[in-house]
């Protein structure tokens, strides 16, 4: 009876749905062995699908290469594409950057909203890149920023 008591309980282990005591210290080792087996095993499962996940791009990332190519087919430079997709891949990454920054996210929101108006600015111009040209819109737009995180802090405490 006691290989057949382990079993049971092996297989009560492994399910973990147990719906009586063990009867005897065969079924409870089972049990045992039943429920490390079934831990090991989704152990295992998680580890071999770590970094694996299905990436699934959401279509504003196709329409945003389809926009960057276009570009290019139509004589845009480089550099100026280059400086837009930093901006546009700060503005993607705000989320994460919020964890750091917590109450100065508006600022780097606006600084990378202004990168990409001095991204457009040169694309449609055809001024040179240079710090004068990359830097005036950012520069302002940080500015904006700062005035925001100041009104929302005063207008915060003065609410309390």
């Amino acid at each position: 009876m006691s290989f057949e008591d382990h079993q049971r309980g092996d297989r009560q282990g492994y399910s973990g749905f147990v719906t009586a005591p063990a009867k005897n210290a065969d079924e409870m080792l089972g049990r045992a062995a039943g429920a490390q087996r079934r831990d090991f095993e989704r152990t295992l499962a998680n580890k071999a699908s770590e970094g694996y996940e299905p990436v699934f791009l959401p279509l504003r990332f196709v329409l945003l290469v389809l926009g960057l190519v276009a570009a290019a087919f139509m004589g845009v430079r480089i550099a100026a594409l280059a400086l837009l997709l930093v901006a546009v891949g700060g503005l993607m990454a705000t989320p994460w950057v919020r964890r750091l920054l917590r109450g100065l996210t508006p600022i780097y929101v606006a600084a990378m909203v202004g990168l990409c108006m001095s991204a457009v600015t040169l694309i449609t111009s055809g001024a040179p890149v240079i710090a004068d040209n990359v830097l005036i819109y950012p520069g302002l737009a940080a500015v904006v920023g700062v005035i925001y995180v100041v009104v929302r802090t005063v207008l915060r405490r003065r609410s309390r």
